[in-house]
């Protein structure tokens, strides 16, 4: 995830945003170690432009971006150009001449009036070999699944996590896989929520707390990082395609990815939320 390159993103980010040179020395080490793709967008602040920079380098990756997000009402034709000229400008700043995927960032926009002329912008673009897989990032599994029927998509991005288990409970990650969409899990770490010490947190998080303090007692009597039990609980949906994670700095990105245990005897089972307030981030409280 490359949100943070170009932005300070996330509740609990304290580091702010990475160096370009940390950035360029970040993808390196990942093209070490294996990791194969990066996720980005039009709206992520100079995330793609610091990409960009960093030239040969990116030859290791697979490339994600996104569309820029449409004012709520009826999508004019003049929004589906728009999407097409933003996304070219997501080339150039990138230093591509295509990428993997293309996604839509606000799925709304797709269930508004003439949100069909948005579709057929991806799907001339996909046409044109400009991107090879067309999809939606979304927030929920209701709307994620509407498009699905409504949309033929490659792609889906929703937020899975260790204490979000609502996408699995329903039924909705079967589904989307047995209609042939690749799934990809982001919010791993609730944005840094499941790594964050329990009693900093806010009075928003009350009702969470019980459950994280006892999420990393249980890490540290295995003696297992937090981000990894939380990694390895998405390793084990079957469902999943790949999983999205953001990172602000070299340390944290070696804390997780290097000597990243191949398997865990770890029982996930006890560490659940089911507030929605705590579950989106949308709706946290200052």
């Amino acid at each position: 995830g490359t949100a943070q390159f170009g932005m300070h993103y996330g509740r609990f980010n304290r580091d702010g945003v990475p160096s370009r040179e940390t950035t360029s020395r970040m993808l390196t080490l990942a093209a070490t170690l294996g990791l194969s793709c990066l996720d980005t967008a039009h709206l992520y602040g100079e995330s793609e432009e610091v990409l960009g920079a960093c030239g040969p380098t990116l030859g290791a990756f697979s490339i994600i971006t996104k569309t820029p997000r449409f004012a709520e009402g009826s999508i004019r034709e003049a929004d589906a150009q728009a999407l097409k000229d933003a996304f070219r400008q997501s080339l150039r700043s990138l230093g591509q001449t295509s990428v993997e995927a293309l996604l839509i960032h606000h799925p709304p926009n797709l269930l508004a009036p003439g949100g069909e002329r948005l579709y057929d912008a991806l799907r001339e673009l996909k046409s044109a070999g400009l991107v090879r897989k067309i999809g939606v990032s979304g927030y929920d599994g209701d709307t994620i699944e509407t498009l699905a029927e409504k949309f033929a998509l490659d792609i889906v991005q929703l937020p899975i996590n260790l204490l979000d288990r609502r996408l699995s409970s329903s039924g909705t990650l079967k589904r989307l896989k047995s209609a042939g969409i690749e799934i990809h899990a982001r919010s791993a770490f609730l944005q840094g929520l499941l790594l964050a010490e329990p009693f900093m947190l806010s009075k928003h998080f009350d009702a969470a707390k019980p459950v994280l303090s006892a999420f990393h007692r249980a890490c540290e009597q295995s003696a297992v990082a937090p981000a990894h039990a939380a990694l390895h609980y998405l390793l084990g949906i079957s469902e999943i395609d790949k999983i999205i994670v953001g990172v602000e700095s070299m340390q944290q990105f070696e804390s997780i990815f290097v000597d990243f245990p191949a398997e865990l005897d770890f029982d996930f089972a006890p560490f659940r939320v089911d507030q929605v307030d705590i579950l989106n981030p949308v709706l946290w409280v200052n």
